[in-house]
C-alpha cells in the first residue's frame, strides 16, 4: 500500500464505496480492522444490509 497512513475513505456515494470494499477485500484488507469506508448518498439496496453491513452510509 502506497500510503499506510490512510486507514479510511469517504465516497461520494454507496456505489463507488461498495467498490472501494471490493478492492480492498481483493487485496487482502479486512473492513473496518485494515479500513474503513463511509458512503454518502444513503443508496437503499437490500443486498448492501446483507452484504456490507459495515459500509456506513450517510
Amino acid at each position: 500500500m502506497k500510503h499506510p497512513e490512510v486507514d479510511g475513505i469517504f465516497a461520494s456515494n454507496d456505489m463507488d464505496a461498495i467498490q472501494l470494499l471490493q478492492v480492498a477485500r481483493q487485496r487482502g484488507m479486512t473492513v473496518p480492522s485494515d479500513l474503513q469506508v463511509i458512503g454518502y448518498d444513503g443508496v437503499q439496496l437490500p443486498e448492501l444490509s446483507q452484504n456490507y453491513q459495515w459500509l456506513c452510509s450517510h
